[in-house]
């Protein structure tokens, strides 16, 4: 399910000269079913360890905050049949397992004619820890369907209301 988009945004700031540069980032905007929108910042994460995430991710500071950024997730580069996408988490008590797990993938328009003016599509991954190793990386959704027991069916039951 899509949850949200990255866009990459600019900002002119003045060097120690008191020229004016333009610098980049990338932003991501996104609002869960029912949810609030929320924005982060994603900053590629210069490590050099070989299990290090490709990129960080913050939560949205606005002009004038004075506090640390606030690293609240991660993304990895990964492959799935020929195509690149970033796979990760977003860390919130809000959700099962404390962990929000998305996908981005590239931006492409779903018809003729579609303006898409954003990178990404963020897409949420539902948490399943008891997934095989082989299905970790493959994007998806897990669903499941809960039949009720039929002792639970009364057709005839009253409706009190």
């Amino acid at each position: 399910m899509q949850i949200g988009f990255v866009r990459k945004k600019e900002f002119v700031v003045r060097d120690e000269n008191g020229e004016r540069k333009t610098q980049s980032y990338l932003e991501m905007s996104i609002r869960a079913i029912f949810g609030v929108s929320a924005k982060f910042t994603i900053s590629k994460n210069n490590s050099e360890s070989e299990n290090a995430p490709e990129y960080n991710i913050f939560a949205h500071n606005e002009k004038g905050w004075i506090g640390r950024k606030q690293k609240v997730g991660a993304l990895w580069m990964k492959e799935f049949e020929g195509e690149k996408f970033m796979s990760g988490h977003i860390e919130t008590p809000f959700v099962p397992g404390g962990k929000l797990q998305i996908s981005l993938w590239r931006a492409k328009p779903l018809y003729d004619g579609e303006k898409v003016d954003w990178l990404y599509d963020v897409n949420w991954k539902a948490y399943n820890p008891n997934r095989d190793e082989s299905e970790k990386d493959a994007p998806g959704y897990e669903v499941s369907v809960v039949q009720p027991r039929q002792s639970e069916i009364d057709i005839d039951d009253e409706i009190l209301f």
